[in-house]
């Protein structure tokens, strides 16, 4: 159970990066 907890943590941190790195990249868009 505890693996199986770590694995969710892991994909949900990896998601979470993504989006704010996608977030990031539509804010800072119109400076370009």
């Amino acid at each position: 159970m505890p693996n199986k907890l770590k694995k969710a943590v892991n994909h949900f941190n990896r998601w979470n990066d993504s989006l704010l790195f996608v977030y990031r990249n539509l804010k800072f868009m119109p400076l370009y």
